[in-house]
């Protein structure tokens, strides 16, 4: 089950601040970076997905194919922290262990006609009035793919004043800004390059 963004409880809570403990004191210049240092963290397995590679696209507009077939979960749903899914139902417990005579019962789409929903479902996705699920593995979604989206000039102006102490491995991630200050030297011990640049620049005039 996928949970709305920032929902997240318990066990996950804990998870997460692993994750940023594993970051503390990093500087970390691309996310596959950020995944080699969370991935050291036991039992956490993060994989980092790049909607710009076409092996792996995303894709927007969901809502109102969502909406269509399926009903909103309950406002305050998330006081619970158990979900079972059956038959086009959900039914949702404050603890696994919490008795059936208190667990809510919610439907989501019209349980007799889940083979219709289901069929209705993939024709909107795919675009096809007949579709099978082993046919559409191997069609395109008929939705708008995630658009790359590009950093405002404020950005750029301000990630531009930092490129200096980006290493050269990592440099090809981010964008080419005209006029960024030289990248520091791997050689140099010291702590202000430039400053050490214009001195040297003033003794040679």
């Amino acid at each position: 089950m996928y949970l709305i963004l920032g929902h997240s409880r318990n066990t996950i809570n804990r998870v997460i601040v692993w994750c940023h403990n594993a970051m503390k004191g990093k500087n970390s210049y691309s996310p596959m970076a950020i995944v080699e240092a969370i991935n050291k963290v036991k039992g956490v397995n993060m994989n980092f997905v790049d909607h710009r590679d076409a092996r792996c696209l995303c894709y927007v507009d969901w809502g109102p194919i969502l909406n269509k077939h399926f009903k909103l979960l309950p406002t305050r749903y998330t006081f619970n922290y158990f979900f079972e899914f059956n038959e086009g139902h959900v039914n949702m417990r404050f603890l696994c262990s919490t008795p059936n005579s208190e667990a809510v019962n919610v439907p989501l789409v019209n349980a007799t006609n889940i083979g219709l929903i289901h069929q209705s479902l993939l024709s909107d996705l795919f675009n096809i009035a007949a579709i099978t699920i082993e046919h559409a593995m191997f069609l395109p979604i008929c939705l708008s793919i995630a658009p790359v989206l590009s950093l405002t000039e404020k950005k750029l102006i301000s990630l531009g004043k930092k490129y200096f102490s980006i290493p050269l491995e990592h440099l090809l991630y981010y964008p080419e800004i005209r006029g960024a200050p030289a990248r520091r030297s791997t050689t140099s011990k010291s702590r202000h390059p430039q400053r050490c640049a214009r001195r040297n620049g003033n003794l040679q005039q």
